[in-house]
């Protein structure tokens, strides 16, 4: 199974890799996970989040790069149960770097009016 990383085709394949993951007895932890429900899945978001941010503080590149592929990997998951494709993910992206001239997150200070605006491109 490769998973290539970069670009919107890169996270297709990881989406297609978690479906097959769900429903293969091959993988059994993936299964559990979507079958143990929405919130279930956002605590594996969080969790995982949690330990990019710890590794990254220690400064260990290595175990940052092994907790990114599982952030990622869980949060394919929330996405995948929530129907939100990867390609909608990507629109996003581009309509911040036309907006932005870079994807990047929204600024908080940003009216609430133009942060809907922005959104409803």
């Amino acid at each position: 199974m490769q998973l290539a990383m970069i670009g919107e085709e890169g996270i297709t394949d990881v989406e297609g890799d978690c479906r097959y993951a769900c429903n293969s007895k091959i993988r059994p932890r993936t299964a559990r996970l979507v079958t143990s429900g929405l919130p279930r899945m956002a605590q594996k978001v969080a969790e995982e989040a949690t330990e990019v941010v710890i590794e990254a503080v220690r400064g260990r590149r290595t175990a940052v790069i092994a907790e990114s592929v599982d952030l990622i990997c869980n949060l394919v998951v929330v996405r995948s149960e929530l129907g939100i494709a990867a390609s909608e993910v990507w629109a996003e992206m581009e309509r911040r770097q036309a907006l932005l001239g870079m994807a990047e997150k929204l600024p908080k200070d940003a009216p609430e009016r133009e942060q809907r605006w922005f959104l409803a491109r």
